[in-house]
């Protein structure tokens, strides 16, 4: 394993070398580990001599990473913070020790060293205890630790809902009390946290503390009072979804109407993908809920659009957790099973009559000529696939635009 070698290594050479943070604390709880980070006794310009290929994107904050095998490590050097000025990082570090590095560190169960060659753990700050008890506990005093970096507000409900650990008493009071500095933070950084709680299989339990601690009274007042009269569906909704929902869908199931999500993920500068997608399921909820009150073509041009299968996953879990009835959101499936099986290509059927055609008419482009396809394409979902008799239905129906 490769940070076990960058480890290896660092020991070989005389210095400490820890697995830090998260993931101790996932090999403690017996999760999956996806990342690994190394602290050591190991100035940065040491660590650079030690490994080939090394990036120094934090090398001002001790923090150097290692490329190993294909694999990037993380490796910082033991630190004590200096002053927080701006509520998220501090205007310098000073190498220190380990005991010191873990009390600079936010929550207990992430202040955990272990040291991979001995199999030894370091526990400085009762992280292991933490774990065992199951909750949330800021290192030292809450509120200086959440004074120092205000996105703490959020990462708290994020490890809250990840692992069901409630939040510890006096660090529960402390985000409650400063939750109105979460606003202070950048709309990314609330956007990429707020996505990862999003992403959690235990999604629905991080939408109670969101509510209750304040935190979405911060963000935008509209957004928590939206949230919270939906308190029980969307939480019902959020759990009901599947582990590794899409993205857009889990966004879609939290912010719950389009304008709402159009605004907020603009507010939080998400991408424009994701703000497009999640507005689309939105958009089109209500067809699903109405589904086989939809003529044909209507039906088609739904079942038809690409991300049809998060639309349906979004309309199929908004039923169940309002009021359990599935009739609408199943007679679309059963409509997009016959239309794949009939191989007719009746979805994505070429169009019969295309622009060349209404130019060859005499028209010209613009609105109505938009329109005029639409309703060509509208009576050919609809069954129409003779070109002289749908070429008539537009004569007929914009004989205004025929005129002469």
């Amino acid at each position: 394993m490769a940070a076990r070698m960058v480890a290896a290594r660092l020991k070989e050479k005389g210095h400490k070398a820890f697995f830090a943070g998260g993931c101790v604390r996932d090999m403690l709880l017996g999760r999956p580990i996806s990342d690994y980070d190394i602290a050591t006794s190991a100035k940065p310009k040491d660590v650079q001599k030690l490994f080939r290929r090394t990036l120094k994107v934090g090398v001002q904050f001790g923090i150097v990473i290692a490329i190993v095998d294909g694999y990037q490590i993380e490796i910082a050097t033991f630190r004590s913070d200096g002053q927080y000025l701006d509520g998220r990082r501090p205007e310098n570090v000073i190498f220190s020790s380990p005991e010191e590095d873990a009390a600079r560190r936010d929550f207990t169960i992430n202040g955990l060293f272990y040291d991979p060659q001995e199999q030894q753990l370091f526990d400085y700050v009762g992280g292991q205890e933490d774990l065992w008890r199951g909750q949330i506990r800021a290192i030292g005093e809450a509120k200086a630790r959440i004074l120092e970096d205000h996105l703490r507000l959020l990462r708290a409900v994020r490890f809250s809902a990840r692992f069901g650990f409630p939040v510890e008493e006096k660090t529960r009071l402390a985000v409650e009390e400063h939750s109105h500095l979460i606003c202070k933070v950048s709309p990314e950084r609330i956007k990429d946290e707020l996505g990862k709680i999003l992403k959690e299989p235990t999604r629905a339990q991080g939408l109670t503390p969101l509510l209750d601690f304040g935190l979405l009274k911060a963000i935008d007042m509209s957004l928590y009072a939206d949230v919270e009269a939906r308190r029980k569906e969307t939480q019902s909704q959020l759990d009901l979804l599947p582990k590794k929902a899409p993205e857009p869908v889990v966004w879609a199931a939290f912010l719950g109407k389009g304008k709402l999500a159009e605004r907020m993920l603009r507010q939080l500068k998400a991408s424009n993908e994701l703000r497009e997608k999640t507005a689309a399921i939105l958009f089109h909820a209500e067809d699903y809920a109405d589904y086989r009150k939809l003529s044909l073509s209507k039906r088609k041009r739904l079942l038809r659009r690409k991300d049809q299968s998060d639309h349906f996953l979004y309309a199929w879990s908004l039923a169940l957790a309002k009021d359990g009835d599935l009739r609408n959101v199943m007679a679309a499936a059963d409509d997009r099973k016959a239309f794949g099986e009939a191989g007719d290509g009746s979805l994505f059927a070429e169009l019969i009559v295309r622009g060349h055609d209404l130019i060859a008419l005499g028209l010209k482009p613009g609105r109505a000529f938009k329109k005029m396809l639409q309703v060509s394409e509208d009576a050919q979902l609809e069954g129409n696939s003779d070109k002289e008799s749908l070429i008539q239905l537009l004569k007929d129906q914009f004989a205004d635009q025929f005129v002469g």
